[in-house]
């Protein structure tokens, strides 16, 4: 889907998903516990952002793309969308669909994320129905 796509990307928002990446990377590591001390001592913050930085213009490249589709077919996502996948999340997390929204309210970035997965997941059930694969 992509490989065709010529997508302009600002230099801004590459530097600004690739800061993204490195949080979420850094919460990865201490979560699994180890210590972002070391990972930095051991690969340097800018050699880790620059490999990071091709990650965040798949993402980009993927963003854009999905959004203009979803302009283009007029796919649109409700609040039930949106509340499902948390339902979905709670089911996976061993919690209440409420607390998990409570939880993340707080979290513009969470939220935002999970609004762009819900839409990603339209638009490729939109893609899936309305059109034909042919394997060469």
């Amino acid at each position: 889907m992509l490989e065709g796509a010529k997508v302009d990307i600002q230099d801004t928002m590459i530097a600004r998903e690739t800061s993204q990446l490195l949080e979420e990377f850094k919460a990865t590591v201490q979560q699994q516990g180890g210590n972002w001390e070391d990972v930095l001592a051991k690969e340097g913050q800018e050699k880790i952002r620059e490999n990071l930085q091709e990650e965040a213009r798949a993402r980009i490249k993927n963003s854009l793309v999905i959004q203009e589709i979803q302009a283009l077919e007029h796919i649109e996502i409700s609040p039930k969308d949106v509340e499902k996948k948390f339902s979905e999340l709670a089911r996976m997390y061993g919690t209440d669909t409420k607390t998990l929204i409570n939880q993340f309210k707080g979290n513009p970035n969470v939220i935002y994320s999970l609004t762009q997965q819900v839409l990603t997941e339209k638009v490729m059930e939109f893609l899936t129905q309305n059109n034909t694969v042919k394997v060469k």
